[in-house]
């Protein structure tokens, strides 16, 4: 969180509302892969939460 100058309570409350939409980590990762995250949660949380899950140096390393 630190890394992303976000606070802490932000970014759970990302979190839920992306459980919630979206049912769980797997859930998450498609919709972040897919594109749809940063049309539904806002840019910024779908960054964070690529962040968290790792996808973004998978990304990288990968594509």
């Amino acid at each position: 969180m630190a890394t992303y100058g976000v606070p802490v309570f932000k970014v759970l409350d990302w979190i839920r509302k992306a459980r919630k939409i979206w049912g769980g980590v797997t859930g998450i990762w498609r919709a972040i892969r897919s594109g749809p995250a940063a049309a539904e949660i806002g840019p910024e949380a779908a960054a964070v939460l690529e962040g968290i899950l790792g996808y973004g140096s998978i990304k990288e390393h990968c594509f």
